[in-house]
Protein backbone atom coordinates (compact mmCIF):
# COMPACT_ATOMS: atom_id res chain seq x y z
CA UNK A 1 0.00 0.00 0.00
CA UNK A 2 3.21 2.42 0.30
CA UNK A 3 3.72 2.17 -3.19
CA UNK A 4 0.28 2.58 -5.27
CA UNK A 5 0.07 1.67 -8.48
CA UNK A 6 3.77 0.04 -8.60
CA UNK A 7 3.29 -3.93 -9.67
CA UNK A 8 5.61 -6.33 -7.76
CA UNK A 9 6.33 -10.03 -9.49
CA UNK A 10 5.14 -12.88 -7.53
CA UNK A 11 8.79 -13.54 -7.20
CA UNK A 12 9.56 -9.94 -5.59
CA UNK A 13 6.37 -11.20 -3.39
CA UNK A 14 7.85 -14.48 -2.47
CA UNK A 15 11.14 -13.05 -1.54
CA UNK A 16 9.72 -9.90 0.87
CA UNK A 17 7.55 -12.32 2.58
CA UNK A 18 8.55 -15.81 2.82
CA UNK A 19 11.90 -16.82 4.43
CA UNK A 20 14.23 -18.31 1.93
CA UNK A 21 14.67 -21.05 4.03
CA UNK A 22 10.97 -21.99 3.20
CA UNK A 23 9.92 -23.65 -0.40
CA UNK A 24 7.54 -21.73 -1.66
CA UNK A 25 6.11 -21.83 -5.43
CA UNK A 26 4.69 -18.80 -7.11
CA UNK A 27 1.27 -20.55 -6.97
CA UNK A 28 0.90 -19.68 -3.22
CA UNK A 29 0.94 -16.02 -3.92
CA UNK A 30 -2.07 -16.34 -5.94
CA UNK A 31 -3.94 -18.36 -3.40
CA UNK A 32 -2.97 -15.58 -0.38
CA UNK A 33 -3.62 -12.76 -2.63
CA UNK A 34 -7.42 -13.98 -3.17
CA UNK A 35 -7.68 -14.64 0.79
CA UNK A 36 -6.48 -11.22 1.36
CA UNK A 37 -9.07 -9.70 -1.15
CA UNK A 38 -11.55 -11.88 0.90
CA UNK A 39 -10.39 -10.36 4.42
CA UNK A 40 -10.20 -6.75 3.11
CA UNK A 41 -13.58 -7.40 1.67
CA UNK A 42 -14.72 -3.83 -0.06
CA UNK A 43 -11.37 -2.97 -0.62
CA UNK A 44 -9.81 -6.03 -2.14
CA UNK A 45 -10.46 -4.33 -5.59
CA UNK A 46 -7.90 -2.19 -4.89
CA UNK A 47 -5.76 -5.27 -5.54
CA UNK A 48 -5.04 -5.26 -8.95
CA UNK A 49 -3.37 -8.09 -10.75
CA UNK A 50 -1.39 -8.05 -14.05
CA UNK A 51 -2.03 -11.37 -15.49
CA UNK A 52 1.36 -13.39 -16.31
CA UNK A 53 3.24 -10.64 -13.94
CA UNK A 54 2.02 -10.07 -10.56
CA UNK A 55 0.35 -7.84 -8.09
CA UNK A 56 0.15 -4.06 -6.78
CA UNK A 57 -2.16 -1.86 -5.25
CA UNK A 58 -4.39 1.21 -6.91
Amino acid sequence: MAHPGIVFTREDILNRVWPEQVVVLETTVNVNITRLRQKLAPYGSHIITRQGYGYGWN
